[in-house]
């Protein structure tokens, strides 16, 4: 039988004790929702170009194939060439115009060693000699692409895949620069270099419901 004077102190320790085990136990779960999103913010990176006012300078570097400093347009040129060289599987180029001839030069040596190359562009690149000329550059290397097929639209956006089926390689950047030397010299512009898996994934199923329609 239970003893009826002990109860009421039982019942007070309860009710006191019952907020501090709440506190502690959803201490316990921000504590660990705090640590799960530290890993996933460590499990990818950023890197951010933008073009400005100290880039307007930049163009005979381009040509001269030299930087003059971290924040060079060439130096931005060789770091987009650079991120495509690494591609290992595939490359999938959504652009609405480029012509920068070191990135035609990687995407041809990639499809040359093997790697699935695909291009996306607007009819722009079919109406400006050289966006033509790069166009059927890739064409008679053999690079797959599709144009944009809609006279009243335009496939607007400036994004690049870069192994996107293996996890631990997949890469991208994306933003608002074009693959020209006037997106490098002369127009405000950005580009974001990311390994965000959620980005990817996201950005690859844009790419692959374009390619299907166009």
């Amino acid at each position: 039988m239970v003893n009826i004077n002990i109860v009421p102190p039982l019942i007070f320790i309860a009710f006191s004790a019952f907020p501090l085990l709440v506190n502690y136990f959803l201490k316990r779960k921000y504590k660990r929702l705090i640590e799960k999103l530290h890993e996933t913010e460590d499990d990818y990176y950023h890197q951010f170009i933008f073009v400005s006012f100290i880039n307007f300078d930049c163009r005979q570097h381009l040509i001269d194939k030299r930087e003059c400093g971290e924040h060079c347009s060439y130096n931005y040129q060789q770091t987009l060439v650079r991120f495509m060289a690494s591609a290992k599987s595939s490359i999938c180029l959504c652009m609405y115009t480029f012509s920068m001839r070191d990135i035609n030069v990687e995407l041809i040596k990639a499809h040359k060693r093997g790697a699935s190359v695909r291009i996306i562009a607007d009819q722009i690149m079919l109406k400006t000699d050289v966006a033509k000329h790069n166009l059927t550059f890739l064409k008679n290397s053999g690079v797959p692409l599709k144009v944009q097929p809609n006279n009243q639209s335009m496939m607007h956006h400036k994004f690049c895949l870069i192994d996107k089926e293996d996890r631990d390689s997949a890469k991208m950047f994306f933003g608002s620069m074009n693959l020209t030397t006037q997106g490098l010299v002369s127009n405000f512009d950005n580009v974001v270099l990311t390994n965000n898996s959620t980005m990817i994934q996201r950005f690859s199923e844009e790419f692959e419901e374009l390619w299907a329609n166009f």
